[in-house]
Order: structure tokens, then sequence, then C-alpha cells
């Protein structure tokens, strides 16, 4: 059995390309256990095997998820975290077995992120008993050093200094694309998964911001930065707040309302974002735009 566990938040535009996805291309028996904060259509929910509707962060998400997984899950059973802008695009289940044979995870590795190193949750494989073995757990909080020498933590940080720890290897599954629309989002890893990129929130890349495509404050990149290294989530920000803390939160929300150059930048970047969710949804061969030069 399979176990495929999704996060969608606050929008179900990305629920029935999933599962008609993973339908296609997912050829063993699976169940779906997906947390859908948010999103209360009777009918979208219907579509998952299990829901639960788990607030907070994504990273907690998948783990509370795992968790009920493992409660049910044999150790052999195949445990698949996938984003819920994310699926597959060729038949996955004999694949992912055969990877499993050589290592015990498999996941993405953004390196087109120049500062990731870790597995990325948009999709990781492995089995319930190595999950539950190691206690895998997604949040962030394991640090690495990047290529300009910064210390770094994401999602999956944990994880990356579980593994590392254990003196585990994992087989990284690299972006594929041979054409690009964009250097992050969009992406095909090894020729197997689709990661439409940002498909909950506003669509700016680190690599952005980084190479002057989205030109953000330094206050924001400052603070953002700040947020990652102290580990407060969004979450503990709401949780903190007074009137006080809400009229400070306010006037930040006011200096950093997007300039007409980010503006421009971000409508651009949604409608070229609607354009390829529209070829996704009537194009199962979409995606092969992507593997041409």
């Amino acid at each position: 059995m399979i176990h495929v566990v999704t996060v969608h938040w606050m929008d179900s535009k990305w629920v029935g390309p999933q599962l008609d996805y993973l339908q296609r291309n997912l050829e063993l028996p699976y169940r779906t256990w997906a947390s859908l904060e948010g999103i209360a259509d009777p009918t979208t929910r219907a579509r998952f095997d299990v829901v639960e509707d788990f607030e907070g962060m994504h990273a907690p998400k998948l783990n509370w998820l795992a968790d009920m997984v493992l409660e049910v899950a044999d150790p052999e059973d195949l445990l698949v975290f996938i984003d819920g802008d994310a699926f597959p695009i060729r038949p996955i289940g004999a694949w992912m077995t055969e990877m499993l044979q050589r290592y015990p995870l498999a996941a993405v590795r953004r390196d087109e992120e120049r500062e990731e190193r870790q597995p990325h949750p948009c999709f990781c494989v492995t089995t319930a008993g190595f999950w539950k073995q190691i206690n895998g757990d997604w949040q962030p909080g394991g640090t690495w050093k990047s290529p300009s020498g910064l210390e770094i933590t994401d999602v999956g940080g944990t994880l990356y200094n579980q593994l590392r720890d254990e003196g585990v290897e994992w087989l990284p599954l690299l972006r594929s694309n041979t054409h690009e629309l964009h250097p992050v989002w969009f992406a095909v890893y090894a020729e197997h998964v689709y990661h439409h990129g940002a498909g909950f929130r506003r669509r700016v890349a680190r690599t952005d911001v980084q190479d002057n495509r989205y030109l953000a404050s330094p206050r924001l990149r400052d603070t953002a930065r700040l947020y990652r290294q102290l580990h407060i989530g969004v979450g503990d920000l709401v949780r903190r707040l007074n009137p006080t803390s809400v009229r400070t939160a306010l006037r930040g929300l006011r200096q950093e309302l997007p300039t007409s150059d980010q503006a421009r930048f971000l409508a651009e970047a949604s409608a070229q974002s609607d354009g390829i969710y529209r070829e996704l949804t009537v194009d199962p061969e979409f995606y092969r735009q992507f593997e041409t030069t």
C-alpha cells in the first residue's frame, strides 16, 4: 500500500488536478491523506480517503498526517509526501519501488534554489518503517551552510540533519527541465514529478529577489531573514498579537505594499501561472514543453 500525504490551504483549485494525475500515474494501490485547512466544500473533501483540518504551518501538518499513517501502515508500506500543487506526470509506482530498493528515502532537492540542500516536501518517498525509525520530522530547525556562507534553515531542515547524523545516504531528485519559463517554478523532477510552485502564496521565489527580478525592500528581506533565523512562524506571530503589535504590524504592512514595479512583476507571474494551470487541466502531456529546447 502507498500512503500519499498532502496539504492544501484555503484554496481547492489544485485538488482536482492533483488527484486526477495521481489516479492516472500511480498504478499501485494507494490511499490519500490530506490537511484541508480553510476548504469546507464536502464534495472536495470526499475525494480524499482521510481528511483532517490541521491549523498552522506546513511542516507540522505533514508530521501530524504522517503520525496518523504510521498508526495503520505496515513498515514496508510506501509513504509519499507531496505538495498540493505537485503531482506525478509519468507512472511512479514501479519507479518509487525501484528507488527504495537502493535508498531508504528519495526526495526532491531544489539545487535551483541555490541555498537549499535539504529534502523538499514537494515530493518525497520513503517507507513507513524508515520514517518511524528515524522519527522523521519536516520542521525547520536543522541548519546548513549555503554557498554564500550563510547558515540556512527551511522546511526539511530537521530531516536533513537527521539523515546526516544517522549517516543515511538519500537519493536527491533533481530538476530535469531542458526548457525553462522560470528558474524555480514549473519544475519537472527526475522526469516523473511536476511541481508548479507557489500554488498557495505570492509568486516570488528567493532567486527572484537575489537576481533582482523582484526588487524587495531591504527591510522586507531583513525581516524575513530574521524570522527564519528565529524559527518564528505566522501562527506564532498571530498568537502574540495584542493591540500595540497589531498597530505596528499594520504600519509595517503599509510600508511593504508592492511598488508599481513589484505589482507588475506579480501580475505577470500570476498570468503566466494561470496559463500553465489551464494547460495542465486539459492536456496530460503539458509538461513536454519543459522537456524541449
